[in-house]
C-alpha cells in the first residue's frame, strides 16, 4: 500500500494498493460480514490514529480467517474471544484478576459490574447495587476465552459471555458502535445472513444471575 500523509486532516490519501485476500467468504453471508465490520469498527474505535499496532493487525487478520473458515456458534466464539483480547492488547480489559473497586481478590462473594469495570466484591457492591452475583467458574471461563486457542463452547455459555461483554463496551466506549444492533455483532451468523440492521443499544438493565 502507498499512501500520502495529509497535514491538514486524519484522512490519508491512497495511491496505489495491492489486494492479498479479499475475504470471498465474508462477503458472500451477511452475518459473517457484519461481525467483521464490528471487529474492524472496534479496532478503529479503541486504537489511536497512525500508531502501528502490529499485534493488533494480526489479531483482526487472525479473526477474518477464523471467521471465514467458520459460521454458526464457531463465528460468534470467535468474535466474543476477538473482544476479549484485543481489549487486552489495548489496556481496556475488564478487572477478572481482583475487585475493580479495592484491588482486593475476592475469596467468596462476587458481583459483576459493568459499570465499574469488572468484578465487585461483596464489600464494593455498594458502588453498583444493580451488580450481579458472578460464579467463579465464569472467571475460569473467561480466562479461556482471551486465550488464542479456538475454543467449542455451549450456546448459553457463549450468550452469557456475549451479553455481559456487550454491557461493558456500552459503558467504556466514547460514542455507541454504528455496527451494534438488535441481533448484536453475529446472532445470525451462519443462518443465511438473516442479521439485523445496525442501531444503537440503550443503556444495560439488570439481569439474573449469571453462570457459564
Amino acid at each position: 500500500i502507498v499512501f500520502y500523509d495529509t497535514r491538514t486532516s486524519n484522512l490519508h490519501l491512497i495511491s496505489q494498493c495491492d489486494l492479498r485476500s479479499a475475504f470471498p467468504e465474508l462477503q458472500r453471508e451477511v452475518g459473517l460480514a457484519y461481525i467483521a465490520a464490528a471487529c474492524t469498527e472496534l479496532v478503529d474505535t479503541l486504537v489511536e490514529l497512525d500508531e502501528p499496532q502490529p499485534e493488533i493487525f494480526a489479531l483482526l487478520k487472525q479473526t477474518f480467517w477464523r471467521l471465514a473458515g467458520h459460521a454458526g456458534s464457531d463465528a460468534v466464539v470467535a468474535r466474543v474471544q476477538f473482544i476479549l483480547r484485543l481489549l487486552a492488547l489495548t489496556g481496556f480489559q475488564p478487572r477478572f484478576d481482583a475487585c475493580a473497586a479495592c484491588g482486593q481478590r475476592p475469596d467468596t462473594e462476587m458481583c459483576w459490574s459493568a459499570r465499574q469495570g469488572g468484578m465487585l466484591c461483596g464489600s464494593c457492591h455498594h458502588h453498583d447495587p444493580q451488580a450481579q452475583p458472578l460464579e467463579p467458574a465464569w472467571l475460569e471461563l473467561l480466562g479461556r476465552c482471551a486465550s488464542d486457542e479456538e475454543l467449542d463452547l455451549a450456546e448459553h455459555e457463549t450468550t452469557a459471555i456475549q451479553r455481559r461483554l456487550d454491557e461493558f463496551l456500552e459503558w467504556r466506549l466514547d460514542r455507541p458502535l454504528k455496527t451494534w444492533g438488535p441481533k448484536r455483532w453475529g446472532q445470525g451468523a451462519g443462518d443465511g445472513g438473516q442479521a439485523q440492521p445496525p442501531a444503537h443499544a440503550p443503556r444495560p438493565t439488570p439481569h439474573a444471575p449469571i453462570s457459564p
